[in-house]
């Protein structure tokens, strides 16, 4: 329920106009092929399936790794449960990649690689901001 509303009721009442919900139409997943097929509606809302999401998880992994088992003994803080070093540092990690291997043909704005290095700026600066405040 969406606010004590079932899913047409909250679409009518404006929210959510542009969401729907229908099949990705993978092309096997029973056996682990979660590729699109060309006629998938995943691909008609501007999603385009994006092989940088391994280098965030790569590089992500090893920076949240590296937050918990060696910044936080060197710096000698309390996170008892690793909340900074995995929510924290994993969010700053991917809001800087963000910037680097964002693209225009899936969120309508280009990251650094395809040219726009104003936007991995404006990730750096959103990032500094939060850890500021």
């Amino acid at each position: 329920a969406f606010a004590g509303k079932d899913w047409e009721d909250w679409r009518h009442s404006g929210q959510d106009a542009g969401s729907f919900v229908a099949d990705p139409l993978f092309v096997d997943p029973e056996n682990g092929n979660w590729s699109l097929r060309p006629e998938s509606p995943a691909l008609k809302t501007g999603f385009v399936p994006f092989d940088a999401s391994i280098v965030f998880g790569v590089v992500g992994a090893a920076a949240c790794y590296a937050a918990v088992a060696v910044l936080k003994e060197r710096l000698d803080f309390d996170d008892t449960l690793d909340a900074f070093g995995i929510h924290g540092v994993g969010g700053i990690v991917g809001a800087v990649l963000t910037g680097i291997f964002a693209s225009a043909k899936i969120g309508g704005t280009a990251g650094w690689l395809e040219g726009n290095s104003a936007q991995f700026l404006a990730q750096i600066i959103a990032v500094v901001m939060v850890v500021l405040y």
